[in-house]
């Protein structure tokens, strides 16, 4: 198994199924890090606030080719999963090494990112552990993602502005109201950002949020969920707190974000990740 930096696994969880992540760059007003290597999401988190401009940058192609020729000497097949195509080179990065590389490495764009990526390449990680075919597992995890849902309430809007992905009017309205609004990335749409709900201050919008999980559910049985902050851990130990009462199923984890949230969405920003079996099968 093979995924990228922003799939928010702990390393706990890493570890026991060994899965290896692919870091990509950051840059910081124009200062470059490795992901999670020369700078952990904490750090980057902590540092976005007072920065002029955050960005992040694919893998460089050798970094992939390094990863698949050093698993390929110990396995027969890899399947590799990575973050929205729509907004990152990676998988296509991934894609075009593969096919370099060797036939029997499985790329797949999981229309996902943050720990809703996690939460699929979790799952693929536990079938390739069963001794599924890397094939089998790349088919199983586009299915998962069809049955992901990632919501994203955000503090403020600034940086989605300064990103080009908000109107700075829309930006400047919604800080006069003190609206606060919950995005979605559905990868249904191929992983495309919207503004799923709206509301007057962050606890409002987490009522929002709770209630876009709970239509969510209607149509879902055997719920996972993941929680990322971007340097909110309150939030997201209030969202946990209320994913336990409310669906009686604790977060399988809570991480900071990778900072690819971040870029999209601020400091304050709390993302809960769903995943779940259709009840048609």
């Amino acid at each position: 198994m093979v995924t990228d930096s922003t799939c928010d696994l702990p390393r706990e969880l890493l570890d026991r199924y060994a899965i290896r992540t692919v870091p990509l760059r950051l840059f910081l007003d124009d200062e470059e890090f490795v992901d999670k290597v020369s700078i952990s999401a904490e750090e980057f988190n902590r540092r976005l606030p007072s920065s002029r401009s955050a960005r992040t940058s694919q893998p460089a192609p050798a970094d992939f080719r390094t990863v698949y020729e050093e698993v390929l000497t110990t396995h027969a097949q890899v399947a590799s999963l990575h973050v929205t195509a729509m907004y990152s080179g990676t998988h296509q990065s991934a894609a075009t090494v593969a096919r370099m590389v060797s036939p029997h490495i499985a790329a797949v764009d999981c229309r996902t990112l943050t720990v809703g990526l996690g939460l699929v390449v979790l799952e693929a990680a536990r079938r390739a552990q069963a001794g599924m075919d890397a094939a089998e597992v790349a088919r199983l995890a586009a299915r998962d993602a069809d049955n992901l849902h990632v919501y994203v309430s955000m503090d403020t809007l600034d940086f989605a502005v300064r990103g080009g992905r908000m109107s700075r009017g829309t930006g400047m309205v919604a800080k006069l109201l003190h609206i606060k609004p919950v995005v979605c990335f559905d990868p249904r749409k191929g992983g495309k950002v919207d503004v799923a709900a709206k509301g007057i201050g962050p606890r409002r919008a987490g009522e929002k949020l709770f209630a876009l999980l709970e239509r969510a559910l209607a149509s879902l049985d055997n719920p996972r969920f993941a929680v990322a902050h971007v340097g909110a851990p309150n939030t997201a130990a209030r969202y946990a707190k209320e994913l336990e009462a409310r669906f009686g199923v604790a977060p399988l984890y809570v991480v900071p974000a990778s900072p690819v949230l971040g870029c999209h969405s601020g400091p304050g920003a709390c993302a809960v990740a769903l995943l779940g079996d259709p009840r048609n099968g």
